[in-house]
């Protein structure tokens, strides 16, 4: 066996070893953030995403390497070409979307409580009313609620499931399909598959009245599909994107010999063993604690985040803690310290196969990495910073206001001058009393108004309110 020999063998065991790591390490990632929403079906797609990537790769070694003469070559490529395209028709999801054909619920089969209907006239008789039905198919990508008459007041459609996973509606995230007065559709969009029941409710306030025309499963079938169409052309790209990559690292040999004693380039390309897995790490911890965030606490505003995080953590629940360390923080660190793992690694694979002169990436390679992850980490925190209302309380923070200099007025040195009739002011400040306990019509997060009389006194006073629909928000004052 001869030196050569050896090589190719030492970097098929490192590559296949990459590989694994790669493979292992963000399962395990991903295993950590299951109980996060959004997250707990992702091990299997991203499994089939990176051995797609991980075979191209392979196969674009193997055909620079093994096949010599140009007919070969051209047949590799075109074999790399069309994995590509299949894996990328196969991942965006195309057959399964062209199956979900847009079907209309079967009412007479469906199961009514608390609606007094008459034909399509329905009147909401008890509180939390719904209508049941059961699956035909497995997967519903979204559901589109047909009015025969513009709804005369706001009204919410609540749109829950099952699953066989998960058989109750509560385990379950709802949908909301809210449709404002005069409108006649309400769209709700959903992703779910494994679903065995749907439940539907229209309004929540007893007394309203709507008329009815259909209830639609797999609304939106074109745009569903030309969605998929395109996320399709982003993953063939991608696909080619890497074996490209690596054809014109392993062709630039002379070029890395040149560069590498380039002293400006040696200066530029210093910081790359700490900047490129900080900005990766960071980039990700950005990510997972603001998924984290939002599965946890829902939409808080980043005001709360701040005080949050300022104040003493004695006494906080260690499940919280826990959960934002096995969630949050030990997943990103994984990923960042596999991603180092495996890039030290293919580094000696491509050592060994003589597409780099020297066991380490070239100078030039380390100064793009700098900047591609330097770009993403800056446009990841403004991404995530938009998701939890961060630049608008940076904003609001640095508001200027002479309000006070205007309207204060010192009572030291201010004569106070009381009317012959006086009246009295009753001031009741309630802890921890805000618009979340009212239902989501009026501004809260609930299904049901537990406060409806506070509601009410707030819609008839002054009510300093955070949104601006003219529903509830924050504090009731």
């Amino acid at each position: 066996m001869n030196k050569q020999q050896k090589n190719y063998i030492k970097a098929v065991v490192g590559f296949v070893l990459a590989a694994i790591i790669l493979c292992a390490g963000i399962m395990t990632a991903l295993y950590l953030m299951r109980e996060e929403k959004g997250m707990e079906n992702l091990m299997a797609p991203v499994l089939k995403r990176l051995i797609a990537g991980i075979l191209l790769f392979g196969l674009t070694v193997c055909w620079r390497h093994f096949l010599k003469k140009s007919v070969s070559k051209v047949a590799g490529i075109i074999v790399i070409v069309l994995l590509s395209l299949f894996f990328a028709w196969h991942i965006s999801g195309i057959p399964q979307e062209k199956a979900l054909k847009p079907q209309n619920v079967n009412l007479e089969k469906a199961e009514f409580r608390g609606y007094e209907i008459n034909g399509n006239h329905f009147l909401i008789k008890e509180a939390r009313p719904f209508i049941k039905y059961k699956m035909q198919s497995s997967k519903i990508a979204n559901v589109k609620v047909y009015f025969a008459e513009p709804v005369a007041q706001d009204t919410d459609v609540k749109i829950s499931y099952q699953t066989k996973e998960k058989p109750t509606y509560e385990q379950n995230p709802r949908v909301w399909a809210n449709i404002k007065k005069g409108e006649k559709i309400a769209f709700g969009e959903i992703d779910a598959t494994g679903i065995t029941r749907i439940k539907v409710r229209f309004g929540s306030k007893i007394g309203q009245q709507f008329v009815l025309d259909h209830i639609e499963l797999n609304a939106n079938y074109r745009e569903r599909v030309q969605k998929k169409q395109i996320t399709m052309i982003i993953y063939f790209m991608m696909f080619l994107l890497m074996p490209a990559c690596y054809l014109l690292l392993s062709h630039a040999f002379e070029l890395q010999k040149r560069t590498a004693q380039n002293k400006i380039l040696k200066v530029l390309s210093f910081p790359f063993g700490l900047l490129v897995p900080v900005a990766l790490f960071i980039t990700l911890l950005a990510c997972s604690m603001v998924t984290w965030l939002k599965s946890t606490c829902g939409d808080v505003s980043f005001s709360i985040i701040v005080l949050q995080l300022t104040s003493p953590i004695k006494g906080t629940d260690s499940g919280v803690i826990n959960s934002i360390i096995k969630t949050g923080i030990i997943p990103p660190l994984l990923v960042t310290l596999t991603i180092s793992i495996v890039y030290l690694i293919m580094v000696r694979v491509l050592y060994n196969l003589e597409d780099l002169p020297v066991k380490k990436v070239p100078v030039w390679t380390k100064i793009c990495l700098e900047i591609i992850l330097l770009i993403v980490l800056v446009g990841t925190i403004q991404i995530q910073g938009t998701k939890v209302g961060m630049w608008e309380y940076i904003k609001s923070v640095q508001e200027k206001t002479d309000f006070y200099e205007k309207y204060y007025v010192n009572p030291a040195k201010t004569k106070l001058d009381f009317p012959s009739q006086k009246r009295n002011l009753i001031y009741i400040f309630m802890e921890s009393m805000e618009s979340s306990y009212a239902d989501q019509e009026d501004g809260g997060i609930m299904d049901d108004n537990y406060i409806p009389n506070l509601t009410k006194l707030a819609k008839e006073n002054i009510n300093f309110s955070d949104k601006a629909d003219g529903k509830l928000g924050g504090q009731l004052v």
